[in-house]
């Protein structure tokens, strides 16, 4: 059997038949918890998943995003801090490997939007935050195993340093 590592540089097949492999050869944990169930090989799971960084990662995030929502129930000004937040992200080239899941596994039993998301050669959707010196994937872990999936090297993100807020 090949390991990961060459189920993934083998790039003569399709992306979505390999996605589709990778999964039943290494989806075959059916639970990640109390919430996530999922369907034995219909998934891919993230080995750089930890719960526990994520959340840390998470929280970090919440309280920035916080301090620029200076006050919930007026809109104009939720909306002002969501702005200012906005601009202190920006667009970077990321390498993949160094990228860390906020979640234990990605689908692919529908493989209509697993055809979508491999088609996708520039999502836009793609956030990381950066957590004591690590980056983390908000969201976009689809369209990141997609790419390596493609055998990209690198992805386009919205990226925001956490260790600048105190």
């Amino acid at each position: 059997m090949l390991n990961f590592k060459d189920f993934i540089y083998e790039r003569k097949v399709d992306p979505v038949d390999l996605g589709t492999r990778t999964s039943s050869l290494f989806g075959k944990k059916t639970s990640f918890g109390k919430w996530e169930k999922v369907k034995k090989g219909g998934h891919i799971p993230l080995t750089s998943f930890n719960a526990r960084k994520s959340n840390a990662a998470g929280d970090k995030l919440w309280k920035v995003q916080k301090h620029f929502d200076f006050d919930s129930r007026v809109k104009e000004v939720r909306e002002l801090g969501r702005i200012k937040y906005d601009t202190v992200r920006e667009t970077k080239k990321l390498n993949i490997k160094d990228l860390v899941a906020t979640q234990p596994f990605v689908r692919t039993d529908d493989v209509e939007k697993l055809k979508l998301k491999v088609a996708e050669t520039k999502p836009d959707h793609i956030h990381v935050v950066r957590h004591k010196g690590v980056d983390y994937i908000e969201d976009g872990h689809h369209a990141v195993m997609a790419a390596k999936l493609r055998g990209e090297k690198q992805v386009s993100a919205r990226f925001i340093d956490l260790d600048q807020f105190k």
